[in-house]
């Protein structure tokens, strides 16, 4: 017998003690919306800390690793306020209007911790725009991963 099937019209068996159990992962929904502002010193690498909100809230944190006014590369690691955390990266295209540098792209969902320990998800949408006097970046996440 499988443990954890039992044969028909019997109950189900427990599985034994050290026997890996399985677990059903899910897809949620993630719409979330950022605002930050830079730690440090501005330069070619931006870090920047702030808060989110939406479907998830806690903080964040962006290290924009590659920032032209044309394309970037990001890193990110969201912290929720429910407990653990989520990570990533994110490619961007840009455009610059006065002060501000506007991007959209892609975010990937690499790995997380705690309740979010197997997290992943591809193409999510990523999008914001960063005051280039100031630093201060808003972003908005949309896309679906799976825990």
């Amino acid at each position: 017998m499988i443990a954890g099937v039992a044969p028909s019209g019997a109950a189900p068996a427990r599985p034994a003690r050290d026997e890996p159990v399985a677990v059903a992962a899910k897809t949620l929904a993630f719409d979330i919306n950022s605002n930050l502002h830079l730690v440090g010193r501005p330069g070619h690498v931006l870090n920047e800390h702030g808060t989110f909100s939406g479907s998830q809230s806690g903080t964040i944190e962006i290290r924009f690793t590659s920032v032209s006014h044309t394309s970037g590369e990001a890193t990110f690691a969201a912290y929720s306020s429910q407990g653990g955390s989520v990570s990533g990266r994110a490619t961007t295209k840009g455009h610059v209007v006065g002060a501000t540098v506007y991007f959209t792209g892609s975010m990937t969902v690499t790995g997380g911790t705690g309740r979010w320990a197997h997290a992943s998800g591809r193409d999510l949408l990523f999008s914001g725009a960063v005051n280039r006097h100031t630093f201060s970046a808003t972003t908005h996440t949309q896309g679906s991963i799976d825990v």
